[in-house]
Parts: structure tokens; C-alpha cells; sequence
């Protein structure tokens, strides 16, 4: 058989040679010098609304925080307690997690873990969490809470942090 003959089925000889890839995508917005000083004002002021007993106020000063600067340590501990005192256990743990993997020894952080496990009847979680900071009388007296509430909880254990 002639070589001229045979015909390429798959004709890649015959397309053209590809062009350049677009790499338009959009810009990351960066953060400017004005959001260094603006997330930790806005985080007071959630604080102090919290403070005062306006959940409205805190919630609404901690959201958009929460939206642009959501993997900041600083952002999710105070829109944690927010929740917490809102009434959501759930989203808090899942905020105040990721904080004290960063913040290891922070107190606030601690409390709120082991609240925040024992408001959800997990005890075992509570006390994981409770290892952070073992010492210390808040996160003892937490720990205590969930022992003595948790469906799983160690009834015994929870009387005798509290006697001590």
C-alpha cells in the first residue's frame, strides 16, 4: 500500500500549534495599612459590645470581619465568643478549634473549647480540650460543668473537680 494512501485518522499533524493560555484571573485583594489597625479596633468594639450584653451589636460589628479576615486567629476567637454567647456551641467549637491549635495557651480560647464541647455533650472532646491549660481554675470549673451535664460525662470525676 502507497504511503500517500494512508489517511490519519486522528489528524494531529493538522492542528494549528496552541496558543497562549489565558491567566486572567482576579486580583487577591491584599490588605492595606489601614486593615492592621482597623480588624483589631473592630474586634474591641465587638468585645465591648459583648461586654455590655448587646449580642446584636457584637454579631453585626464580628461578621464582616469574619467574611474578609476569617483565617485570622485574632478574628475567629472573638467571633467565637460571639456565637458561643449567642447561643451556637456548634460554630463556636468550630471557630475556637482552629485558635487553639494557634494559640495553645490562651485562656479564653481553653474556656470556650471545653464550654463549648461541654454545651454540646462532649465530654471527651471537653476533656482533650481541658489539657491545654489543666491548672487553670476556669477551664477546671468548665471541665467540671461538662462532666457533670455531658450524657457521657464521669459524674464522679466532675464532684471531685469541683470539691478541689
Amino acid at each position: 500500500m502507497p504511503a500517500c494512501l494512508w489517511i490519519n485518522p486522528v489528524a494531529t499533524v493538522d492542528k494549528p500549534p496552541p496558543g497562549p493560555f489565558p491567566v486572567d484571573k482576579p486580583r487577591v485583594p491584599l490588605a492595606s495599612i489601614s486593615d492592621i489597625w482597623r480588624v483589631p479596633l473592630a474586634v474591641w468594639r465587638a468585645r465591648r459590645s459583648l461586654d455590655a450584653g448587646d449580642l446584636a451589636g457584637a454579631a453585626a460589628r464580628v461578621r464582616p470581619l469574619l467574611e474578609r479576615f476569617g483565617t485570622v486567629t485574632l478574628v475567629r476567637k472573638a467571633a467565637a465568643e460571639v456565637l458561643y454567647a449567642a447561643g451556637d456551641p456548634l460554630s463556636a467549637a468550630s471557630l475556637f478549634e482552629p485558635a487553639a491549635r494557634k494559640l495553645p495557651r490562651d485562656r479564653a480560647v481553653a474556656i470556650g473549647l471545653v464550654a463549648s464541647y461541654a454545651a454540646l455533650n462532649r465530654a471527651g472532646d471537653a476533656r482533650r480540650s481541658a489539657a491545654l491549660l489543666p491548672n487553670d481554675v476556669d477551664v477546671r470549673l468548665a471541665l467540671a460543668w461538662s462532666e457533670l451535664v455531658a450524657i457521657g460525662g464521669d459524674r464522679t470525676a466532675g464532684a471531685q473537680l469541683v470539691a478541689d
